[in-house]
């Protein structure tokens, strides 16, 4: 009797340590590196990646159908630095603008005190914000938060949204330099911002001369002054300079070619909308200053011509 008790206590523990085996095992299972959660997580990322790339493909199908479908003049860049302009700064051998990644180069250096004084900067191609082949890499989010808003994103986000592009010179650091657009088109130029002096330029010195260069389908909004699809204000020579559609829009001295204007414009043209703000304090009286070619227009004796 007592044998068979030991027995049957026997086969008790037994069957209490195959139970914990295969609950160990159970538990591993499900929970273990290989287990089904894991698996299934794997699984997740794998599915979430795969959602991300065809995002990736098909928004880079859409910009080039629309690039093609709008007239886009965009080619794909072979730039081997980007975000270095290549060059001596000389007629010979100007730096060079060759992708969108040089151009907020350029931006940054000016706005930084690089004035490009007697220095000539040209751009090698025709580029195009909206389009991927105009970047050697528009996920690149090293240049930070440029449009101010979401933080840090990929930076052909950063220029098309938000504040979008910064204008390349302002009142405390004016570009001083010769720009040479080599015939080439500069496509979905994006700025919108509470601030003066708007444009692919902002704030143009006497000494400054830019040339051969069309700005297509800009897009330009501010509620501040002196806006224009070139320039926001010049003191310099501008040549053979177009704005070619699109919409600039500002709350005072607004132009096609230039917001505010004391310096020479030969053999330029416009065919942007301009209009004022619309956000200007209802019953308040200011002079606009409209213009297709520049809102303000001085000669170099401070005369207003108009």
């Amino acid at each position: 009797m007592l044998k068979n008790k030991g027995i049957t206590l026997i086969a008790l523990v037994v069957t209490i340590i195959v139970l914990l085996i295969l609950a160990g095992v159970s538990i591993t299972a499900v929970f273990g590196e290989n287990g089904i959660i894991s698996g299934a997580q794997k699984a997740k990322e794998k599915t979430d990646e795969a959602i991300k790339n065809e995002r990736k493909d098909l928004t880079e199908l859409l910009d080039e159908l629309d690039s093609m479908l709008t007239g886009g003049e965009a080619t794909q860049v072979a730039d081997a630095k980007a975000g270095e302009l290549a060059g001596k700064g000389t007629e010979e051998e100007p730096y060079l603008i060759e992708s969108i990644e040089d151009l907020v180069t350029f931006s940054n250096n000016v706005n930084e005190g690089n004035s490009y004084e007697e220095k000539v900067v040209k751009l090698g191609i025709n580029l195009d914000f909206k389009s991927n082949l105009s970047y050697v890499d528009y996920t690149r989010t090293d240049y930070g938060d440029i449009n101010k808003a979401n933080g840090t994103e990929e930076l052909k986000t950063e220029l098309t949204t938000g504040g979008g592009f910064i204008p390349i010179g302002n009142s405390n650091h004016q570009f001083k330099g010769t720009f040479d657009g080599g015939a080439h088109t500069i496509k979905n130029l994006y700025i919108s911002a509470a601030s003066d002096y708007m444009g692919l330029f902002g704030y143009c010195g006497d000494k400054s001369s830019i040339k051969n260069i069309v700005i297509s389908n800009v897009n330009i909004t501010s509620i501040k002054n002196f806006v224009g699809g070139l320039a926001g204000r010049n003191y310099g020579t501008i040549d053979r300079v177009k704005t070619e559609g699109g919409k600039i829009t500002a709350k005072q001295y607004v132009g096609g070619i230039t917001g505010w204007n004391k310096g020479n414009i030969t053999s330029s043209s416009n065919s942007a909308q301009i209009t004022e703000n619309e956000m200007v304090e209802p019953g308040t009286y200011i002079e606009t200053f409209v213009g297709g070619i520049t809102g303000e227009n001085y000669n170099r004796n401070n005369k207003r011509m108009f």
